[in-house]
Parts: C-alpha cells; sequence; structure tokens
C-alpha cells in the first residue's frame, strides 16, 4: 500500500516538473501570417511582401511564399526563420509578360503548425526591368477617342493609333542607350514623333534614336502615331498585329518591349471600292438622288425607320 502511494506521489511530481519546463509549443493562436501587396511588378519579375504578428517571443516561425499563374501555387520560394514579429519579402524572377499571378505568405511554427496568409494577386503587364532600366510600351486608338493606354488595343482598317515608349531609370545611370521600333506590315507609319514632349525633332524612329545618358530616376518619353492598312490588306475576321521596339544600353545589354493591335475586318473579302466606268457615269444623277431622298426623310419624320432599314 505504502509503494503504491509513494508511486502516485511521484508519478505527480514528475508530471508537474514535466509541464512546468517544457517549452510552451506555438499554436495557431500565438501567431499571425498576413499576405501583403506585391511591390515593383515587372513583366519578368516582382517582390512578394507578408507580415509575421507573433504572440509568443523567442518562437521560431519559418515563413516563405507559395505564388503561381493560377490558385494551386505551383511555385515554393526558400523559408527563412523568423523569433518576432516582422515584415518579409522575397523577389522573385522569370515571370511571364501580361500575366495574372496568386501567391500568399506562408507560416509554420517548429512543431508543425501551419498558417497561411489570404490569396492575392498581381498582373505583369509588359514593363520590363534589365538591370537598372525599365521599359514599356503601350498604345490607344485615336480614331475611337478610347484614351487609356494599354498593352493591347482593337482598332478597324483605316484607324489611327498612337504608340509610346517609356524608359524609366532606377538609382543609376544609363549610358548611350539606342531605341529602335520598326512597324510590322499593315501598320504604316504616320509621323508625330515626340521625345520628351519635344515635338520638333527630327530623329528617325526606324533608323533608331540615340540617347547618351539618362540620369538616376528619370524619364524618357517616345511617342508617335501610325495607321491600320485598308481593310484590303487584311483576311475577313480578327488580325493581331505585334508592334516590337528594341532598347539597348551600356548597362542593360538589349532587352524588347511590344504592344499589340488586334485588327477586327468585317468588309466581305473581294468587295472593292473603286468606281467601274458606267457608275461614274450616272454619279451626278445619284447625288441628286440621295440628297433628295434626305430631305424628304428629314421633313417628313421617316428617318429614324431609313436607317433601321439600313442597318438591317
Amino acid at each position: 500500500m505504502k509503494k503504491t502511494i509513494f508511486f502516485q506521489i511521484s508519478l505527480l511530481i514528475a508530471v508537474c516538473l514535466t509541464v512546468f519546463f517544457m517549452p510552451n509549443p506555438v499554436s495557431s493562436a500565438t501567431f499571425n501570417i498576413q499576405t501583403n501587396s506585391a511591390t515593383n511588378i515587372y513583366s519578368n519579375q516582382a517582390i512578394l511582401n507578408g507580415s509575421l504578428t507573433s504572440f509568443s517571443s523567442g518562437s521560431i516561425i519559418n515563413v516563405w511564399f507559395e505564388w503561381g499563374t493560377d490558385a494551386t501555387f505551383n511555385n515554393q520560394g526558400s523559408s527563412q526563420e523568423l523569433n518576432h514579429s516582422s515584415s518579409f519579402s522575397k523577389d522573385i524572377t522569370g515571370l511571364l509578360s501580361n500575366t495574372t499571378y496568386y501567391f500568399r505568405a506562408v507560416g509554420q511554427s517548429i512543431y508543425g503548425e501551419k498558417i497561411y496568409g489570404q490569396q492575392m494577386t498581381f498582373y505583369t503587364g509588359n514593363t520590363t526591368l534589365t538591370g537598372n532600366l525599365a521599359v514599356s510600351k503601350k498604345v490607344i486608338n485615336l480614331t475611337t477617342k478610347n484614351l487609356n493606354w494599354q498593352n493591347s488595343v482593337s482598332a478597324k482598317p483605316l484607324d489611327i493609333l498612337s504608340f509610346v515608349i517609356t524608359l524609366q531609370t532606377g538609382n543609376q545611370q544609363i549610358n548611350n542607350i539606342f531605341v529602335k521600333d520598326i512597324l510590322p506590315q499593315n501598320l504604316i507609319y504616320k509621323g508625330n514623333l515626340t521625345l520628351n514632349a519635344d515635338l520638333n525633332s527630327s530623329e528617325d524612329l526606324e533608323d533608331g534614336i540615340s540617347i547618351d545618358a539618362m540620369e538616376p530616376n528619370s524619364i524618357y518619353v517616345i511617342s508617335y502615331q501610325a495607321q491600320v492598312a485598308p481593310a484590303g490588306n487584311f483576311s475577313f475576321g480578327e488580325t493581331t498585329l505585334s508592334n516590337t521596339a528594341t532598347i539597348t544600353g551600356s548597362e542593360i545589354g538589349t532587352d524588347s518591349v511590344s504592344a499589340n493591335v488586334i485588327v477586327n475586318n468585317s468588309n466581305i473579302s473581294g468587295a472593292t471600292s473603286v468606281p467601274t466606268g458606267s457608275a461614274s457615269n450616272y454619279l451626278p444623277f445619284l447625288t441628286i438622288m440621295l440628297v433628295a431622298t434626305g430631305i424628304y426623310l428629314y421633313f417628313s419624320g421617316k428617318t429614324d425607320k431609313f436607317l433601321n432599314w439600313i442597318q438591317k
């Protein structure tokens, strides 16, 4: 009996000592992981950001990022150890341009408990970063008066477009920059070349534009206009014209950026607007008839019905 009581007392003391001296495990309630917005986003790289809030001083938490082109997060970065509340980040490279990426921050205690930050996204666009120079190219359709600069724009034959190439340096000077842009077939150069808003430039973009040097944290903007070729140059439906500019520099090597024009040709193949000799003979008569018809429709109040009939 005495042995049994002694054994029970010894067991109770051992349990108390174990609980007292055992390190306190980090549970899901003692740390939190937050996914923050991505920064320094370019077509080929970005910086992912997150933060750890630790409620247990000295507890080691491993943190890392997961990312991918969908919510399966097929890429995982290397982990880093944190033992206090702190922000953390990860530079990722080799990204696809004009692509939406999904990412999240992850934290795990040394006891295996894991917490995921919320899922977030970012879009890479077409601004590339080569060395210390960020380069982008965008386009707008002046004919449709859609003045929202984009990487890709819809157009019809004979529409007038405006392209802009933007160069931006970081904290380093870039020397001997050469920019060249040769338009693809069915995009016709229309001039109005401006270099940093200078309208009197005599440079030729197809031959190339030389920039001796760009100071740190400066911007250089090149813009010009082009016109989509006539409908007869396109097959029926959509045709994508890719306009690519190449940029070289002493510190950056060679880089390229593109902007796309999606041409929608709704004209029937084979149709022509060239008048024949017989039609030309009737042109004065047809003109008089059209004017007379227009006057009649206007004053009779049947203009809307006529337009609806034409549309059908």
